[in-house]
């Protein structure tokens, strides 16, 4: 079977994941995060370290953490909604030849995130839940998952 990385930041980047669970139900699904309260909601929980840019040092623990879930889940697919540890779960994916989506926050109405545009050339499918903002910058829009 299949394996899909279902990867994001705990609070509004988590909700909106879950909200796209059933679109890969057929799939072994892992989620990854950086709340370990999270693995109660859901089997196959891998916790993330958090990080945020311009704090490097949590960024570096940040990316180490999301290279050993992937290496360890070597997943087929990998889609997040948002945040540093999104980006690097979708780089780290691809890297290993993933297929991988990045799902900008609803929270972004005028522009990407600064993790989406970084996520841009390592996303098969790079997608915003604003249309405007989908059209502004080169993504698909298929709606808002909220």
């Amino acid at each position: 079977m299949k394996k899909v990385l279902l990867a994001a930041s705990s609070g509004g980047h988590w909700v909106q994941l879950r909200r796209i669970e059933s679109a890969v139900q057929h799939l072994e699904v892992h989620y990854a995060s950086t709340d370990e309260l999270l693995a109660s909601d859901v089997p196959r929980f891998h916790e993330l370290a958090d990080g945020s840019f311009g704090h490097w040092i949590d960024l570096g623990r940040c990316a180490f953490s999301a290279a050993r879930v992937v290496l360890k889940i070597r997943p087929d697919y990998v889609i997040s909604t948002g945040a540093a540890p999104g980006f690097f779960a979708i780089l780290f994916g691809r890297i290993l030849g993933a297929r991988t989506v990045w799902i900008d926050s609803i929270a972004n109405a005028e522009r990407f995130s600064m993790s989406g545009r970084l996520a841009k050339p390592f996303s098969h499918l790079w997608i915003s839940q604003w249309e405007h903002v989908a059209k502004n910058h080169g993504a698909k829009y298929f709606g808002s998952v909220i």
